[in-house]
């Protein structure tokens, strides 16, 4: 997980992005020919909940 936010007057110039959580996630091996960004998306349940679904129809859900 990460948090973007700015150092300056009204978030003019100087963005700044950090990881602030991890999570570790079952492997995931796309098929050869298959664009992996199309095969996986991100849901916000809520504000705290965050899926993970797979094209298999697998979904894992993670509080942040």
């Amino acid at each position: 997980m990460y948090q973007t936010g700015s150092s300056s007057l009204f978030g003019i110039s100087a963005q700044q992005t950090k990881c602030i959580k991890t999570f570790t996630t079952q492997p995931f091996i796309p098929p050869a020919n298959a664009n992996p960004l199309k095969l996986v998306r991100l849901v916000w349940i809520d504000a705290r909940t965050v899926a993970l679904l797979l094209a298999d129809g697998t979904e894992s859900r993670y509080r942040v």
